[in-house]
């Protein structure tokens, strides 16, 4: 935690109080274009199903998370002096969750079952800015998304011996988050954080005690981006 405030607090001395005033027209042009790399904590929320308080040994259903990568295109528009519209598309994210089933009774065991993720995803996002101050400007962002996940495992055969608990290909749903625009000579870098929650149910039903046993999965994501304009 001490170092990455340390890095920001670098950059800020770097950029923010230096003299010269980088690219002053840059925020006059129409759109730019650029990319990021991200890293991600993916997450679930689950909601157990009615069946699940049916079945006595099966005792707690868990979520273990796994940090994941990220890679995307940026396109942004300028709406006005503190205003951009930005589109991220697409960007391709790599996570994995796992669900960790505690039963009970005469053998005590965990299973684990791994979701793994591949997609491909496009956001719409508006861009609040603040004033500039020198070379640095605060923003928040807010906005929808749609995801297509391309390693979905509903064709997977799976039995109550063979755990399988997959997530339907198709997803969207809202983000929002907060960055600093730092101004460079040549480029704007820009680290920011963002959250992403799915409104809609991803969860592939199936008769088998490992789906069944859930009433809804709604995946959810914290991303840390570097953004390169």
């Amino acid at each position: 935690m001490k170092t990455r405030l340390f890095i920001i607090f670098m950059l800020y001395s770097f950029v923010g109080f230096s003299q010269q005033l980088n690219m002053p027209q840059y925020d006059n042009k129409a759109f730019h274009f650029g990319f990021n790399v991200a890293t991600n904590i993916a997450q679930f929320q689950v909601n157990r199903s009615t069946y699940f308080y049916q079945i006595d040994t099966l005792k707690n259903v868990s979520v273990q998370n796994y940090p994941g990568v990220g890679l995307g295109g940026i396109v942004s528009f300028r709406l006005g002096k503190y205003f951009d519209l930005r589109a991220i598309i697409p960007q391709i994210t790599f996570s994995q969750r796992d669900l960790i089933y505690e039963f009970d009774g005469y053998t005590k065991r965990n299973v684990k079952v791994e979701v793994e993720s591949a997609s491909v995803s496009g956001s719409v996002l508006l861009k609040y800015k603040s004033s500039r101050h020198r070379n640095v400007r605060f923003y928040v962002i807010a906005g929808a998304y749609y995801c297509h996940d391309l390693a979905t495992t509903v064709d997977q055969s799976r039995s109550n011996t063979k755990p399988v608990v997959s997530l339907i290909a198709n997803t969207y749903g809202y983000e929002a988050g907060c960055g600093l625009d730092f101004y460079y000579e040549f480029f704007k870098f820009s680290p920011e954080i963002k959250i992403s929650n799915s409104v809609n149910n991803a969860l592939f039903k199936d008769p088998y005690i490992y789906a069944g046993s859930l009433n809804s999965i709604f995946p959810k994501m914290v991303t840390i981006s570097f953004n390169f304009e």
